[in-house]
């Protein structure tokens, strides 16, 4: 009982696993890409994004 267990939730933590790997991935993909970025074109994204959020 205790291996058909093992054996039934390994695949499920392996796949928690690359998932998160995926989007660590993909997160640091897109902070890259921010800041390759010149950094007053991101600080005019960021007033940008907070008038926005303040008008919502």
């Amino acid at each position: 009982m205790k291996k058909y267990l093992k054996t039934k939730y390994t695949p499920i933590k392996i796949t928690l696993i690359l998932e998160k790997i995926n989007l660590l991935m993909i997160f640091s993909v897109f902070f890259w890409g921010v800041l390759k970025i010149n950094r007053k074109r991101t600080s005019d994204y960021q007033m940008s994004f907070y008038i926005f959020k303040n008008k919502i």
